[in-house]
């Protein structure tokens, strides 16, 4: 019986096959957010409106979808990997790290007070309204800044942080996913400087859900750059022990 040629790939180990998965369901879970949110809000509210801002969902029966979601997305980077060397704090494993955290922030620090001006939150209570508003905006701020980040710059990287000279599709959908979360924050960031200088922007964009859709936007590129990057990866994770997959010292 002759062997099998050297580039044949392996069967993933079933160790393998769950972490794929669960990074797959990540990303499929970016795609759904902003639709189950709208979908579920306007099943479950008294009116048709679509609500101003993603983060308007919290104070709806969609909040545990909210945070749930969030902090879902939120653990998987923290512990996600990725390359360490030789870019040390822009490494991948410092960036999603951060991005998990703040993921996190912006779910568990309301940006306003519920109705009756009451406490929402054990955050709230421990920080006041104003201070969780700051946390809340700041959070999702270097959100979009890091997950920009990784799409123009990580995710373009190889062998352990040597760019690719590669001019392939995947490397042209992260360019493009990293340069569509930077412009929607920056429109985003506009719309919030133009209300501090002229006044009712904000209340224009609210109305036509100018916000939700730029946040949408922002969460949907960085999903579909996730499930790209993933595949890529997949070459390199299919029938590797779980130990190089996760990075864990040899005994």
């Amino acid at each position: 019986m002759q062997d099998s040629p050297p580039d044949t790939p392996k069967a993933a180990t079933p160790e393998a096959q769950s972490f794929l998965r669960i990074r797959r369901a990540v990303g499929y879970l970016g795609l759904a957010f902003p639709f189950v949110l709208v979908i579920g809000g306007l099943m479950l509210a008294m009116d048709d409106r679509v609500l101003p801002t993603l983060s308007d969902y919290f104070f709806t029966p969609m909040r545990d979808v909210f945070t749930g979601g969030l902090i879902a997305i939120g653990f998987f980077l923290i512990t996600y990997k990725g390359y360490e060397e030789p870019y040390g704090f822009g490494s991948d494993k410092n960036l999603t790290f951060m991005a998990g955290l703040l993921a996190i922030c912006v779910a568990f620090f309301p940006f306003r007070a519920c109705a009756g001006n009451t406490i929402c939150t054990l955050p709230q209570q421990w920080f006041q309204f104003d201070v969780s508003q700051y946390i809340h905006y700041g959070a999702a701020v270097g959100f979009f800044a890091i997950l920009a980040r990784l799409c123009l710059v990580n995710f373009r990287m190889v062998n352990h942080g040597v760019k690719t000279n590669s001019k392939s599709g995947r490397d042209r959908i992260y360019f493009l996913a990293g340069r569509t979360i930077l412009g929607a924050l920056i429109a985003l960031l506009s719309l919030y400087v133009l209300d501090r200088l002229f006044g009712g922007v904000l209340d224009f964009a609210y109305r036509v859900s100018l916000v939700l859709i730029l946040e949408s936007i922002c969460i949907w590129a960085f999903a579909i750059a996730w499930l790209v990057k993933g595949r890529a990866d997949n070459t390199k994770i299919i029938g590797a022990p779980m130990k190089a997959i996760l990075k864990l010292p040899e005994n």
